[in-house]
């Protein structure tokens, strides 16, 4: 069954133990109603549209308790939770949230990229400005060379674990060539639209 928000809003303000948003409910591809949360910490409320939107989310209600518990472990204790609509839609407003945080992070990572070699986590950068742009000193004779060498000398050793060289400009031969793991930097990658439903 095909459960989606859309028009999601946020209210950053209102939000303390839980995200406090409204959005539009979407069951096999009809609107049913909308969901909300207050921020305080209680359940998110699902509102019906109209008699078919309160069909619609009643067999999704059935359908939902099918699917396996969800687990998480708190304060070193592991629990199980029966699987929700309200759960389920906690659920894809929270991937939402992270998809827009990534995307922030990747054009932080995308206006810097051209002028320096960023290397880091997602919740930790640090930008080692070059003198000229990466483009330009790949187009010198020697650039490649240039390149690998300062990334040998003043990136590798200061790569910790798990962090990586984030440039998506910088050929992998010279990142290889520098010493660089494949682990420790990120392949360039064709950008793919994001489905914020869920289809199980």
């Amino acid at each position: 069954m095909k459960i989606e928000l859309k028009n999601i809003r946020y209210f950053n303000a209102l939000s303390e133990e839980t995200n406090a948003f409204s959005a539009n409910l979407y069951i096999e591809g009809e609107m049913v109603g909308t969901a909300e949360n207050i921020g305080k910490g209680g359940p998110t409320d699902i509102n019906t549209k109209d008699k078919k939107g309160a069909e619609l989310i009643r067999r999704a209600e059935v359908y939902c308790r099918t699917l396996p518990p969800t687990e998480f472990e708190f304060d070193g204790k592991k629990y199980s939770l029966p699987t929700t609509l309200d759960s389920i839609v906690d659920d894809l407003v929270s991937k939402d949230l992270e998809e827009k945080a990534r995307k922030a992070f990747d054009r932080k990572v995308r206006k810097r990229m051209p002028y320096s070699i960023i290397y880091g986590t997602k919740d930790s950068v640090i930008a080692q400005k070059l003198k000229m742009p990466i483009r330009r000193l790949l187009n010198l004779p020697n650039g490649d060379v240039l390149l690998s060498n300062l990334i040998a000398t003043y990136i590798h050793p200061k790569l910790k674990e798990g962090e990586k060289v984030l440039n998506t400009n910088i050929p992998e031969r010279i990142l290889e060539k520098a010493g660089l793991r494949p682990s420790q930097y990120v392949k360039q990658q064709k950008s793919q639209k994001q489905n914020k439903g869920l289809k199980r």
